[in-house]
């Protein structure tokens, strides 16, 4: 309804309404597909679905390296057999599959970065992205700093690690209209 009402000009939220688990990036790629597709949330799962398949594909090329290739189509049905354990939501309108997607790359990313901090920044904005899509993958950027609290335990990574979620965190208190959004 959202995504309507933003193609429409229209203001997105009353003045009471409460939010949802999804975020705003949600509302913008659904409004996106509408003005492509007409009001079609058909083509809206077809585009969900298919950060599904890209994100069974990334897990397998990520826990396969280095096996032979028999091991790659088992692993791709194995990830993508999830899909049947959780109703369906790999063809849903819904961003799970695309927030777990941008959270995955951001900690791929931030793994490979290499004191880059170009790649740090691209790492930074798909966290930020994956938490916009749905707020509960705001838990990705925790992932480096537990990462590096439990097996690096220097001061220096467990800093720099926190980072992304800083960013996150920076992000939702500003998002929030400051102190405000916490009272």
């Amino acid at each position: 309804m959202e995504a309507m009402r933003l193609n429409a000009g229209l203001p997105l939220y009353e003045a009471g309404h409460a939010t949802h688990m999804y975020g705003p990036l949600l509302t913008v790629f659904l409004a996106g597909i509408f003005r492509l597709s007409g009001l079609n949330l058909l083509a809206g799962r077809v585009v969900f679905s298919s950060f599904s398949f890209v994100l069974a594909a990334v897990l397998t090329l990520i826990f396969c390296r280095g096996q032979s290739r028999k091991y790659w189509l088992f692993a791709f049905l194995l990830f993508f057999g999830v899909n049947l354990r959780t109703n369906l939501i790999f063809f849903s309108a819904q961003p799970d599959c695309a927030a777990a997607l941008f959270g995955v790359a951001a900690l791929t990313i931030w793994i490979l970065r290499r004191e880059s901090w170009l790649g740090a920044a691209f790492s930074i904005i798909l966290f930020l992205c994956a938490t916009l899509l749905k707020q509960t993958s705001a838990a990705f950027a925790l992932i480096p700093a537990v990462y590096a609290l439990i097996w690096k335990r220097t001061f220096l990574d467990a800093a720099t690690s926190l980072i992304p979620a800083t960013s996150v965190l920076a992000a939702g208190f500003f998002w929030n209209g400051g102190c405000s959004g916490f009272n």
